[in-house]
Parts: C-alpha cells; structure tokens; sequence
C-alpha cells in the first residue's frame, strides 16, 4: 500500500496597516477598535459588526456620523458614548472580507473622525481584526465587541518548512514543520481545509502520516 501526502504549505506575507485616530471636527479621541468581517449568524452579534472606542474624558453624540466602505455608506441613526465606552455597531452594508478601508465621517460626510488607515488585510471567518491589549494591530480569535481586547496575532508570514516533498510513499513516516521566523507559531489541518487564527492544530512535534491525507500548514505571527 503506498501513502499520498498532498501538502500545500501556506506562504504568504500580509502587510499590517495601521487603525488610527483622526481628532477632526468633533468626535476626538474615538477610533475604530475592532471589526468582524467574516462573521457567522451562530456568533453573538451574528454577522458583521464594527466596535468603536471613545478614548476621551467626554461622553459624545455621534448620531448621524457615517460609516463608509468605498461607495457603500451606512448612517448611524441614534449613539451616545460615555467616557472611555464602546459601542458595537452593526451596519447595514457588508464589511469586505477579502480586506479594505473603512471610515467614521461627520454627518455632513465631509469630515474624516476615525479610519483604517489605507486598507486593512483580508479577514478569516469568525476572527475579528483590532487593536489588541498591547496596542498591536492583530487578528483577534475571540472577538470582544463591546470590551477590552485580548491579545492577538499579528499577522501571517512566509509559510513553514517540511521536511518531505508531497507525493507516494510506500510506508508510514513521520512529517517535520519548522519556521525561521522569531515570535510565531505553526497551525495546521489534515483535511484539506484551509488553516487560520482559529481553526487548525498548533504544531509541537513531528506528524504520522499512516494513510492518504492532505496536510495544509500556516505560519502566524503573534
């Protein structure tokens, strides 16, 4: 009997562009903290949504600001925040999952308050993208809207190393996943399935391959 080991090592590099504040006509000190690009309707809120953050000493009204993502604007129709609160908002429009920019406007649509700067990287289903609690730009897999998060991961990186090539082998043997990276950690899958932030298996040790199996591997930066 002769084994098939399928491989498709992840390799990719994402740059990570910053969220920031734009202190502008009012609304200073909020910015977007966190959003859910790729969400499911069994998370709670199902669905997209995006959090905002008031890091000022004021509470604020941003009834009538505008939420826009390229040619699609949502309106929000009524929102008080206090002092250092959040607020999870989910638009009408739908957030793009392959990436991109998304801005807090005045109600006039002319002012830029709060912004992801540029575009932010694609998403993965169920994971949210925000400023962690060290104040890193990071895929957060345990979404927090409305509270404090938690850390995340940085990014994904160049993919790892294997030790054996995909193809036909006549007995069972062991697979060995290896990153040069500093600071990251390996996450795969041997169904074929795509891994990512939170769905895979974290690497530790060698992998037995005793039957046909399709091995994906990524490489996360945390």
């Amino acid at each position: 009997m002769a084994w098939l080991l399928k491989g498709c090592l992840s390799a990719c590099c994402v740059l990570f562009l910053n969220l920031i504040s734009v202190i502008g006509q009012g609304g200073a000190g909020v910015r977007i903290n966190e959003l859910l690009a790729r969400g499911t309707n069994e998370a709670e809120p199902p669905g997209d949504w995006v959090e905002l953050f008031n890091g000022s000493t004021q509470g604020q009204d941003f009834s009538g600001y505008r939420l826009r993502q390229g040619d699609d604007e949502f309106v929000i129709e009524t929102l008080q925040m206090d002092a250092g609160g959040f607020a999870v908002i989910q638009p009408s429009i739908r957030l793009r999952g392959r990436g991109g920019d998304l801005v807090l406007l005045t109600p006039d649509g002319d002012g830029v308050i709060a912004s992801l700067d540029l575009e932010y990287p694609p998403q993965f289903t169920g994971v949210s993208y925000g400023i962690d609690a060290r104040g890193e730009r990071a895929f957060i897999d345990e979404p927090t809207p409305g509270r404090k998060n938690g850390n995340g991961y940085l990014g994904v990186c160049s993919g790892p190393l294997a030790d054996r090539e995909r193809g036909f082998y006549e007995k069972p043997f062991i697979v060995k996943l290896e990153s040069s990276a500093p600071g990251t950690i390996i996450l795969y899958t041997l169904d074929g399935s795509s891994p990512y932030v939170n769905h895979g298996k974290a690497y530790s040790e060698w992998i037995p391959v005793y039957k046909t199996m399709a091995l994906r591997a990524v490489v996360l930066r945390e």
